[in-house]
């Protein structure tokens, strides 16, 4: 993709996002959301990026949304992206779930005003660093909105519900040391310092410490934000510290320190992250799949961790077995159609609870367990469950999902 509202550049295996529209105090648009989706696609791709700074260029970093439209600039939804009952995604939200998916760190270098998405976009940014000229505004409710790019997730687990609040339910404009004081921002600086200070940090990460780890370790803090109990990170832990242990990345780590030298781990993302991610997952919506068919004769199959799940699918076992589980897939459609049938065989299909499922599974002489993630919680999708079965049994099985990272996917 060609970028005209941001740049991006990679440098001392630090790439910088630079959101670029400084006669407009580089104000978000649809446009620009397409391209931040696609720089930290980018950034993932590629091994030898370590770190990402964002940043804007001028004397803002970002004003907010673009208010072009005056009174209707809102009128029409958050993008042009709807979902399968035409409600329009919040472009600052898809944003902030890509970088929230992130597999590098990412640190805010906030160098003038930041209001409205020009704050929230951050919030699943790692580090946010402030110039002493930033003012910062959840100014939503004086505009008549609500807040958007998943802030009313992130904001109160960074600062707190009572900051969050206050902020929030004021929409006031504050400054840089407030922002401080509230734990919003790690430090501030003055002007020419703000990204000396951003690079030198990126730069500690990439020279000291393996990629992988840092990855996973990343996905490990945030997604432990939403577990229910220590037992979920330590289930996590376990398997981490068995993968890692046997990596060439452990045995160099161990090895550079006893032998007082700095490390060159040897591990890369692109094919030693768990379940080798191949590919960044971007934030907006898949390309639609054919249908699928998965068979298994008198064998089994097994479709885990990431792909893109097509609005239908069907599933056949005879004489074998499968599993299917879409809780960490990519959904073409907020709505899927599976068709399952087993003779003399058992299938098993997982689904995560923000997908509507029309489900129907007939067994033979065999099995068919239905186990849905979510159900029953906030935010649960609608599921119709049709079974028969015919000399076996057909099962439903309601359980809450757990909060998923790299680790947990074996």
């Amino acid at each position: 993709m060609e970028y005209s509202q941001i740049a991006f550049d990679v440098a001392d295996r630090v790439a910088t996002i630079t959101l670029d529209r400084p006669d407009r105090l580089n104000a978000f648009t649809n446009q620009m959301m397409y391209e931040l989706i696609d720089a930290f696609d980018r950034a993932d791709r590629d091994d030898e990026v370590r770190a990402v700074v964002v940043t804007g260029r001028g004397r803002g970093f970002c004003a907010g949304a673009d208010l072009g439209e005056g009174a209707d600039t809102f009128s029409r939804g958050g993008s042009d992206i709807q979902t399968a009952a035409g409600v329009p995604r919040d472009g600052g939200g898809l944003v902030s779930l890509r970088i929230f998916r992130s597999l590098k760190p990412v640190i805010g270098a906030i160098n003038g005003p930041a209001v409205g998405v020009g704050i929230t976009m951050t919030l699943p940014m790692d580090v946010r660093l402030a110039s002493e000229s930033a003012r910062i505004g959840f100014v939503f409710a004086r505009r008549g909105i609500v807040p958007e790019a998943a802030s009313s997730w992130f904001l109160p687990r960074l600062v707190g519900i009572q900051q969050a609040a206050e902020w929030v339910f004021t929409g006031r404009v504050f400054s840089a040391e407030e922002a401080l004081a509230g734990r919003l921002v790690r430090s501030v600086h003055p002007p020419d310092e703000l990204l000396p200070a951003a690079y030198a940090l990126a730069a500690e990460i990439a020279d000291n410490t393996a990629s992988v780890s840092v990855a996973l370790s990343r996905q490990m803090l945030w997604r432990m934000l939403g577990a229910n109990h220590p037992m979920v990170a330590h289930r996590a832990d376990s398997r981490g510290i068995l993968y890692r242990g046997r990596s060439a990345d452990t045995r160099e780590g161990v090895a550079s320190f006893l032998e007082k030298r700095p490390p060159e781990f040897p591990d890369r993302i692109s094919a030693d992250l768990p379940g080798a991610v191949t590919r960044a997952r971007g934030g907006g919506p898949c390309r639609p799949a054919p249908s699928t068919l998965l068979l298994a004769i008198m064998s089994g199959f097994e479709r885990r961790g990431r792909w893109n799940v097509p609005k239908r699918m069907t599933t056949f076992a005879l004489f074998g077995g499968g599993v299917v589980d879409l809780r960490y897939a990519d959904f073409t459609s907020p709505e899927v159609e599976i068709h399952s049938y087993s003779i003399m065989g058992g299938q098993t299909i997982l689904v995560p609870p923000e997908v509507n499922v029309d489900l129907r599974g007939i067994g033979v002489m065999g099995t068919f367990d239905q186990t849905i993630s979510g159900e029953g919680t906030p935010g649960a999708p609608h599921v119709r469950i049709r079974g028969f079965s015919l000399w076996g049994s057909v099962g439903v099985k309601r359980k809450k999902r757990r909060p998923h990272n790299a680790l947990e996917s074996g």
